[in-house]
């Protein structure tokens, strides 16, 4: 009997979270309004030790500031939606005991043409998540991935006849690549593992702005 097996591969779980489920208009007109305020609020780029700084509207570590409207996570029915899907997802783990969780709404962000954000990850977290509130599949990117594995560059080198042959859509492939992004649409919500640094690159022309909502995860034994 024969078997293939991926080794070290990094799950991404995705979902739906639609209008349907929660009051989505609420809080995407209060981000928006927020981001009429100041287009580039980005406290968080002062706090973290990366050299490249990002063009980002975010909420990360700026929740005191008075000027922007607190987001109404809980009124309008989202933090009770995201539960559920959390507790849909563990459904799909494989835990060998009873476990439980915390999860908090970290942040949102609004970006726009030329806006991007540099490579991160929440090494703390047992998980992280994104909601694609508002998402133009045309023009807008994805959240993309980065490989753990430094040597994909030189192995694209090394091994040219084969990168030449794969199917480089083929997610079986994504070794040989230094970024990797889910195909995404609006109302898309995943989960993946905290410590897996990601980035956006930069937003491209589009009719409306690129809204997303951050949630981290922590598990804990019962």
């Amino acid at each position: 009997m024969s078997e293939l097996h991926n080794v070290f591969s990094i799950p991404v779980w995705k979902t739906k979270i639609t209008e349907s489920d929660y009051n989505k208009k609420l809080i995407l007109n209060e981000m928006l309004d927020n981001f009429k305020v100041d287009p580039k609020r980005n406290t968080w780029d002062k706090v973290m030790p990366t050299t490249m700084k990002s063009v980002w509207h975010h909420s990360n570590n700026d929740e005191d500031d008075k000027r922007f409207t607190d987001i109404s996570y809980e009124e309008s029915g989202l933090t009770k939606v995201i539960d559920s899907r959390i507790r849909e997802f563990f459904s799909h783990c494989r835990f060998t005991s009873d476990v439980n969780y915390f999860f908090q709404i970290t942040n949102y962000t609004v970006s726009t043409e030329g806006y991007f954000l540099t490579s991160h990850g929440h090494g703390q977290d047992s998980f992280s998540s994104v909601l694609f509130l508002q998402y133009d599949k045309l023009n807008h990117p994805s959240t993309y991935f980065n490989n753990p594995y430094s040597a994909a560059d030189q192995t694209r080198w090394l091994q040219k006849d084969l990168y030449n042959s794969i199917d480089h859509s083929d997610p079986f492939f994504s070794y040989f690549q230094d970024v990797w992004s889910i195909e995404t649409e609006e109302d898309d919500y995943m989960i993946f593992p905290g410590h897996v640094k990601h980035e956006v690159p930069t937003v491209g022309k589009s009719d409306k702005e690129r809204v997303t909502i951050s949630c981290n995860i922590k598990v804990y034994k019962s």
